[in-house]
C-alpha cells in the first residue's frame, strides 16, 4: 500500500503540530485520532502523563491542502466540509483549520 501526496501533506501538518505541542506543553501526553474524512483529526491530551488517569481534553483539526505551486492559494469549503467541521466542534469544543 503506497502513501499518496495528500497523506504526506496531512502527515507533515500533524507531525509539526504534535512536535510543537510536545515542546510547549511537555507535561501532557498527546494522541491522535482520525475523523470522518482524511481531512479531519482529533488531538487528545491527558495531564498528567499517567496512563489512564488525569484530566482529558481534545481539540478538532481540519486540514485543507492545495496542490497548486503558486500563490494565492484558494480554498473552498463544501457543505460536507462545513458539516464535518461543525461535528468536530460539537465533539471537541474547539476546532482549528490548517
Amino acid at each position: 500500500m503506497s502513501i499518496n501526496n495528500s497523506e504526506k501533506y496531512y502527515g507533515v501538518v500533524v507531525l509539526r503540530l504534535l512536535e510543537m505541542l510536545g515542546k510547549e506543553i511537555p507535561s501532557i501526553n498527546f494522541s491522535l485520532g482520525t475523523g470522518e474524512s482524511q481531512s479531519s483529526f482529533a488531538i487528545h491530551g491527558i495531564s498528567p502523563k499517567t496512563f489512564g488517569k488525569g484530566d482529558r481534553s481534545s481539540v478538532g483539526i481540519f486540514i485543507k491542502i492545495s496542490n497548486s505551486r503558486r500563490t494565492p492559494w484558494g480554498y473552498s469549503f463544501d457543505k460536507s466540509h462545513q458539516d464535518e467541521i461543525a461535528q468536530l466542534k460539537k465533539n471537541h469544543g474547539e476546532v482549528f483549520i490548517a
